[in-house]
Formats: C-alpha cells, sequence, structure tokens
C-alpha cells in the first residue's frame, strides 16, 4: 500500500508554493526605471516623455511621479510630487526651463521607487546685459573694464563686441578690456552672446568719460582790420567734459587775468590796449590755455610779404622800409633788416619789426616778417 505517499508530498509542495512569504518577496524584488524619449538633448519649446517601467507581479495599478528641482545639491534638494499623474506616462509640452531636474517614478502597490533620471533643458542665450567695473565717474587715462553676462545653456561660445554700432574686431571675450581710455572712448556698448541654439544682443550701455579740456582756442569777432575806437569780442572755445566751469582771461605780459567767463568784450578800443591775448578753460578734471591772438597788431601772426624793386647789395646797411603799423592812424612800423638771403635772382630779408608810438620805440612781440622780391 506504498503508493498514496507521493501524493501526500506533492500537496504539500503545492501548499508550499502558495504561502504569502513567497509572494511578498517576489512584490519587493521588483525596481522601476525611468526613461526619457527622445533621447540626446531637450530644447526649451519642445515636447519629451517619460516612461516608469517595471516588472514582477502583482500588476501595477498606479504610479507616482516625483520631481526634484536641480538647481539644487546636496541635502537642501526636496522632492515634490508631480499632482494629477498617475499614468505610467509622464508627458510635458512646450518645455522650459522650468521643468529641468531630477524625476522618480513609484508603481503601485509597491515601496520600491526608481533611481533619479536628470531631465536637462537647452536653450539659446537671454537676459544679456553689459556691466562697467568700475562703476561711478571713469576719467580718461584710467581702466576700464566690460562685461557681458547671460543666461543661457550651454555656455555662450561667441561673444561680440559693439562701440556706436560698429565691431570691435579684436575683442571676442566675455570680458572687454580698455587700458588708459581716452575721450575717444566715450559712447554707446553693446555686446552680443551666441550658442549653438541661437544668438542674442544686450541692450546699450553709454560709458562717459570725464577728460579735461583740450583743443582750447580763441576767436575774434568781428574778423578781419579791427579799427581803434570799435569795440572787438574774444570767445574762448574748448572740448571738455564736464562742460568747462571758469574761464579766465590774460595778456601776455600781464600778471593778473584781465577778465572772465567764455566772451572777453573790450568796447571802444585804443591803441594802448593793443596786445596779444589768451584764454585759461578750467573744468573738475584739469585745465589748459590757449594760444595768444593779436588784437591792434596786424600782420605779426601769420608774417606779411612786402614787395622791393630795388635793393643796394654794395652797401653794408640796408635801407629801412616804413610800413603803416595802424593805417587808418598812421601810427608806423620800421623794419630793420637782420639778415638777406641771396638766391639766384630773388632775395628775402628775414626782419625785426618795432611800432612806433609817441616817439618811442617798442619791440612788438610775434613772428618775424619775410620781406621778399626780385633783384633789379
Amino acid at each position: 500500500m506504498g503508493s498514496p505517499l507521493p501524493v501526500t508530498f506533492l500537496l504539500m509542495i503545492v501548499s508550499e508554493s502558495t504561502n504569502p512569504s513567497v509572494t511578498l518577496l517576489q512584490q519587493h524584488t521588483r525596481k522601476p526605471s525611468v526613461s526619457i524619449s527622445p533621447s540626446g538633448e531637450i530644447v526649451e519649446g519642445s515636447s519629451v516623455t517619460l516612461t516608469c517601467s517595471t516588472d514582477g507581479n502583482p500588476p501595477v495599478e498606479s504610479y507616482i511621479w516625483y520631481w526634484t528641482d536641480g538647481h539644487f545639491e546636496g541635502p537642501e534638494r526636496q522632492s515634490k510630487t508631480i499632482r494629477n499623474e498617475t499614468g505610467q506616462t509622464y508627458e510635458i509640452k512646450n518645455v522650459n526651463t522650468g521643468h529641468s531636474g531630477g524625476y522618480r517614478c513609484l508603481p503601485l502597490p509597491g515601496d520600491s521607487e526608481s533611481n533619479m533620471v536628470l531631465l536637462e533643458v537647452y536653450y539659446p542665450p537671454r537676459n544679456i546685459s553689459v556691466s562697467i567695473s568700475p562703476s561711478g565717474e571713469i576719467v580718461e587715462g584710467s581702466s576700464v573694464t566690460l562685461t557681458c553676462s547671460s543666461d543661457t545653456n550651454p555656455p555662450v561660445k561667441i561673444y561680440t563686441w559693439f562701440k556706436d554700432k560698429t565691431e570691435v574686431a579684436s575683442e571676442k571675450g566675455q570680458n572687454y578690456r580698455i587700458t588708459k581710455i581716452s575721450s575717444k572712448g566715450r559712447g554707446e556698448y553693446k555686446c552680443t552672446a551666441s550658442n549653438k541654439y541661437g544668438t542674442k544682443d544686450s541692450p546699450v550701455v553709454y560709458m562717459n568719460v570725464l577728460y579735461s579740456p583740450k583743443s582750447v582756442s580763441v576767436s575774434i569777432s568781428p574778423s578781419g582790420e579791427i579799427m581803434e575806437g570799435s569795440s572787438v569780442t574774444l570767445t574762448c572755445s574748448s572740448d571738455a567734459n564736464p562742460p568747462v566751469k571758469n574761464y579766465t582771461w590774460f595778456k601776455e605780459g600781464g600778471i593778473s587775468p584781465v577778465g572772465s567767463g567764455q566772451n572777453y568784450c573790450i568796447t571802444n578800443i585804443s591803441i594802448e590796449e593793443r596786445g596779444r591775448f589768451y584764454c585759461k578753460a578750467q573744468n573738475v578734471i584739469g585745465s589748459q590755455t590757449s594760444p595768444a591772438v593779436s588784437v591792434l597788431e596786424p600782420g605779426l601772426d601769420g608774417g606779411t610779404e612786402m614787395a622791393l624793386t630795388r635793393l643796394d647789395m654794395e652797401t653794408a646797411e640796408v635801407p629801412s622800409v616804413i610800413y603803416s603799423c595802424v593805417k587808418q592812424h598812421k601810427h608806423e612800423m620800421r623794419i630793420h633788416a637782420l639778415q638777406i638771403i641771396l638766391t639766384k635772382q630773388k632775395f628775402v630779408v628775414k626782419v625785426f619789426a618795432c611800432c612806433s608810438y609817441e616817439d618811442r620805440m617798442q619791440p612788438v612781440e610775434g613772428k618775424d616778417i619775410k620781406i621778399s622780391g626780385d633783384i633789379t
């Protein structure tokens, strides 16, 4: 009667296979995973699908999706449950940088989460700006650095700099450094940032460069011949930033200033007031003095040429030539020759000029007067 024994043994094996502890073991061996489609770089504005995959029993009834901000590292990272997402796939349409981060899934029933996968979103440069260092006032001769900043992924590959809408061909980096900046450095600047997904321009920034007065000059009004008894206005002009704050007028040979302000007026001018005048322009950065101009001294600034019809080369003394200094009042300029240069049939006499006034010979400062003519 030994045949019933195998049947009883088989029943025991079936009973063992239905033990709840074995079923629990099968449930805990399931390990889910998350995949991202499409693979490769995800560009802002595109669509992406995340899929939670798992195997084992019992069948999955629902899923929980978790998102972790990718901008934080370490213990500060906190996962958030993505609400209303319970399916095996999680689709994101029109993806943006706010979707960047880590994603995990949890199939239910069960307590085994997937490993985290990172979703990185790529986009062209944006929020482009230019900063100037040092901040505050920039004085001519100092050094300045302009920096182009942007928000972009991947990082900017090429920076291009512009001044007054013209490309600065020598500069391609994020920083544009100008050493010993001049007044010509004043103007509008901007940068362009480029990566593989696009290009963006920054707003224009204006860089102001302060400098002391330069190119200071004096103009006379009215122009032309000045007559005794008339009025004349001298005007001081310059290039300065900030504008000139103080103008001061001087007369050559004097110690104290003769006037102030951008314009210096002489009314009812007399021969006593003749001379050479100049101005000094000053702002908060520095000052510069103009060249002098002559008033009631014609012919001395640019030189005067006079023609002679006869010159006795055998005499040691050159005859004096009388020339009118102020024609309308018959004041005379007596010219004395200092040097005679003879070249073929031409001659040049270099002279020193004195004005005769009230029977006194008074030296007149100025350039030599050249007298030339043909030998007859």
